[in-house]
């Protein structure tokens, strides 16, 4: 035997010797394939996180799932509540959005028997930038659990809680709104109340998904994935487009005469692709219907023209009423209108009926006059929130 041989035949059973040392465990195999058997752990968490902005039917907002020869990635989003409260105005703070997302990474190379868990704060986005977010462990959520909060100025905190188990990487994520409970009063954005409802709720999901979720994926000893090739097969929710919008001038004749509006003084602004308004005259009075492709909450609830914001019924439709900062002549309802706006994932469009005093009368008397009008009209108005 030539000593050339003999090297490779010593080389090649040290080489297998080596690979036989090598011990791996069992990993997780594959993510849910949807978004319901994803969330379906951590239900009932969600269901006590959302609170009386709970709707079983409340669509999912964004659903993604990738997969690739060397990982999966499942992300579902969902959102609950509405951006008009419904009379009667409770006296408690009450929910008026919670939103929820849980994004799920699972890695598919084969996992070392004494494989160390991952550091989970290389995980956290922003994490290389010059200020990143605090993070903070937490006992008792998967392995070496963090939360972090994400903070933007004039949007909601955001709290994370992110574990892993495993080759399995959860990050919860919460957000949301609260009516404050306090007559004529606007939306809350944040408070210690709403943060406190934010970690809560964020930990109790993880924690739910960390005890159960496991149980449900399938495992096997993972083996060394090709790298020649990849597929990845998004499956995201359609975003809805605008499609222009209702123009008030449309309302029909007799219903404005029945209103007690002269048709005849009937003056159309110029419309545009995202906006739309007429007026008429009421005797002592006048009333403008405007229609925007502006989302509700921008337009009312973050707008300095509005003050005084009170919920109110209009037959089947739920409005806020709303009065002139600078000015006791005017008296406005604004509809949330079902039709996205042009923003993403910031509600639907915004419809305002707005009356203003042409003699002297009290703003008590205008708003009871807009609400007896609004009304008789509301037949021909585009569908609301």
């Amino acid at each position: 035997m030539s000593a050339s041989l003999a090297l490779l035949l010593v080389v090649g059973v040290a080489g297998c010797s080596q690979d036989a040392m090598v011990q791996y465990k069992a990993g997780f195999s594959e993510l849910p394939a949807r978004c319901s058997e994803a969330l379906q752990p951590a239900e009932q968490e969600i269901k006590a996180f959302a609170g009386e902005a709970y709707s079983s039917v409340a669509e999912s907002q964004d659903t993604n799932r990738r997969v690739t020869d060397t990982s999966q990635h499942l992300t579902c989003a969902m959102k609950f509540g509405g951006s008009v409260l419904r009379e009667p105005t409770k006296v408690h703070r009450t929910p008026m959005w919670r939103n929820v997302s849980i994004s799920y990474f699972l890695s598919l190379y084969p996992i070392s028997a004494n494989e160390t868990p991952k550091n989970l704060v290389d995980y956290v986005p922003g994490s290389t930038l010059p200020n990143p977010p605090r993070t903070t462990p937490i006992a008792g959520i998967g392995e070496n659990a963090i939360t972090w909060v994400k903070e933007n100025r004039g949007d909601p905190p955001r709290v994370s809680v992110k574990f892993a188990i495993n080759n399995l990487i959860v990050t919860v994520e919460t957000w949301g709104k609260d009516w404050p409970g306090r007559p004529e009063t606007f939306p809350v954005i944040d408070s210690p109340e709403l943060r406190a409802d934010l970690h809560n709720g964020t930990q109790a999901i993880a924690k739910a998904l960390a005890r159960q979720a496991p149980s449900a994926l399938p495992t096997a000893i993972l083996t060394q994935p090709s790298l020649t090739s990849s597929t990845s097969t998004p499956t995201t929710t359609p975003t809805k487009a605008s499609g222009g919008v209702w123009d008030p001038c449309e309302i029909p004749e007799d219903t404005l005469t029945v209103a007690g509006l002269d048709v005849r003084s009937q003056f159309r602004g110029d419309k545009q692709a995202d906006s739309a308004m007429c007026m008429w005259r009421g005797g002592w009075y006048r009333l403008r219907v405007f229609h925007q492709d502006a989302p509700f909450e921008w337009s009312v609830y973050q707008s300095s023209n509005y003050v005084r914001p009170k919920p109110v019924t209009i037959g089947d439709r739920h409005a806020v009423q709303v009065n002139w900062a600078d000015s006791d002549s005017w008296c406005v309802l604004a509809f949330e209108v079902t039709q996205e706006a042009n923003l993403p994932d910031a509600g639907g469009q915004t419809l305002t009926f707005e009356a203003s005093l042409t003699e002297d009368r009290s703003q008590t008397e205008l708003c009871d006059e807009l609400i007896r009008v609004t009304t008789a009209v509301a037949g021909a108005m585009p569908p609301t929130t």
